[in-house]
């Protein structure tokens, strides 16, 4: 049974509750070069990630609408094409939209944000385009949206921990 937790932002950190082991769990919706290398990142550095960051960087969901080999995730990373489930998961404290596109992603990221949930994002075009409208929501909503990786790769997820 999974306890909800509860967090927030915080400039551009995220907090969360003090109930039980600190870790974050993060869904990737988008699994293509960049969202296969960041999750191999995670998963090769994750104990380098901890002693840094003070937490652990749990990868709990990955979310891509293409049929690939994914045998090398660890069992423990449920995989699905629905993102709408992803968002839905209580478990999942932070989304990383690595679509592409703008119709899509922006519809990802505003039901991200809706519901609660820190957003980071590489997309450029999106936060281009859209940015101001992501940043207002997640002010509303008390979540962080970590747009550094649009020009500095992998930054906020180690600012959303």
């Amino acid at each position: 049974m999974s306890k909800k937790r509860q967090s927030r932002a915080v400039g551009n950190r995220i907090e969360l509750a003090a109930s039980g082991p600190r870790a974050v769990r993060l869904a990737i919706i988008g699994f293509g070069t960049v969202g296969t290398g960041t999750a191999k990142v995670l998963m090769e550095h994750q104990h380098e990630v901890e002693r840094r960051l003070g937490c652990r960087i749990e990868l709990k969901t990955v979310c891509d609408v293409v049929k690939k080999n994914l045998s090398w995730l660890p069992r423990s990373v449920r995989i699905t094409a629905d993102w709408k489930k992803v968002i839905a998961d209580p478990e999942i404290d932070v989304v990383v939209e690595l679509i592409g596109g703008v119709t899509h992603a922006r519809e990802v990221a505003m039901a991200t944000l809706r519901a609660r949930k820190h957003l980071a994002t590489a997309n450029k075009q999106l936060v281009a385009e859209h940015g101001a409208e992501l940043t207002e929501l997640a002010g509303e909503m008390g979540v962080h949206l970590g747009i550094e990786a649009c020009v500095m790769g992998g930054t906020p997820l180690l600012h959303a921990v």
